[in-house]
């Protein structure tokens, strides 16, 4: 289970600076493909990189409540997502 201090100074971070921009968005790519960090994006949903949770395995209960934020190309390559792209043939 991820612990929320580990990540609160990312959630806190502050955007002065190109290099805190860079790690912002570096932190976020990163996050929402992570598959331990579901729990904390489901609790910060305007902190998730969507193309990135497309890929994430363990996302598929929030990209199932999520359909109009999926990136349904990037959804292909996840192994987890068979039954919600057959589901939604495009």
């Amino acid at each position: 289970m991820i612990r929320y201090n580990t990540y609160q100074s990312f959630f806190n971070i502050s955007l002065v600076s190109p290099s805190s921009i860079l790690v912002f968005i570096t932190y976020t790519l990163l996050l929402s493909s992570h598959c331990l960090a579901i729990e904390l994006l489901k609790a910060n949903p305007n902190k998730i990189d969507w193309d990135m949770l497309s890929i994430n395995k363990n996302a598929i209960k929030l990209l199932k409540e999520n359909p109009e934020k999926i990136n349904w190309d990037i959804l292909s390559i996840n192994k987890n997502a068979i039954e919600l792209l057959k589901a939604n043939p495009r």
